[in-house]
């Protein structure tokens, strides 16, 4: 009677062992359940954190979006624009050309030099023409530059203007060099004969820069240059003679 009495017992104690031991069990599986939701749920939250303030920087971006334009003399009487964009992709900048009657061309991209957040047009400004800068999603106008018509004081001063952002220009740029002033204005109204381009001082090309390729990184001699080069140096087509070295 004992032995039945303490095999019962063991058996009780196996069987309160074994559903001690699942209750354990399904209780830690609960505990890791819910720990692993409150993890989920944190990253939810800063992951909404997260694209939230990607949004508002995306939208102060886009109201503080501009665009500047300023003109280089690229000849007598002759012009071609510089612009800078800010906040803006480049795939979403208009360069509208408005003529002294009041039409207008659009510069297609393939005319223009684009790299960096920088503009550098191929077409020819001359006195009394503008430079329309524009959206291409919105249409909304960034800037706009009109150059004064020749013989005025108003085209004198712009004149200077160019002139000294030229020169700044290539201070900052060794392979820009516009030693070579344009002339005064009020010439005879003569027809101007071909000379030496002064961007790229008659060799049709400028100094840039393209996309580096991964692994070809470093420095190199460039004997047209004159100087040690990145790996990225390339001879871009002169954007103010269109590679023909002359101006006219």
């Amino acid at each position: 009677m004992i032995r039945k009495l303490l095999f019962l017992l063991i058996v009780c104690v196996g069987v309160v062992g074994n559903v001690k031991g699942q209750m354990d069990s399904w209780m830690l599986n609960q505990w890791l359940n819910q720990m692993n939701m409150d993890v989920y749920q944190q990253q939810q939250k800063l992951t909404e954190e997260f694209m939230e303030l990607l949004d508002a920087e995306s939208k102060r971006r886009d109201a503080n979006a501009m665009a500047i334009c300023v003109m280089l003399p690229g000849g007598a009487d002759v012009f071609f624009a510089r612009i800078q964009t800010l906040y803006l992709d480049l795939k979403n900048v208009v360069v509208v050309h408005q003529f002294p009657d009041k039409s207008k061309e659009v510069i297609p991209s393939s005319s223009y030099f684009a790299l960096n957040g920088t503009i550098i047009t191929n077409s020819v400004f001359k006195p009394g023409h503008s430079v329309i800068v524009k959206r291409k999603d919105t249409g909304k106008v960034l800037t706009k530059t009109t150059i004064p018509s020749k013989n005025t004081v108003a085209y004198q001063t712009f004149l200077q203007g160019a002139q000294q952002a030229a020169r700044a220009y290539g201070n900052s740029n060794q392979n820009f060099n516009f030693s070579n002033s344009v002339s005064s204005p009020g010439g005879n109204g003569t027809a101007t004969k071909s000379k030496q381009c002064s961007l790229c001082k008659g060799k049709g090309w400028i100094a840039g820069s393209k996309m580096p390729v991964y692994g070809t990184g470093g420095t190199y001699w460039c004997d047209e240059c004159g100087r040690e080069v990145y790996a990225s140096h390339s001879h871009d087509r002169c954007p103010s003679c269109g590679g023909s070295g002359n101006t006219y």
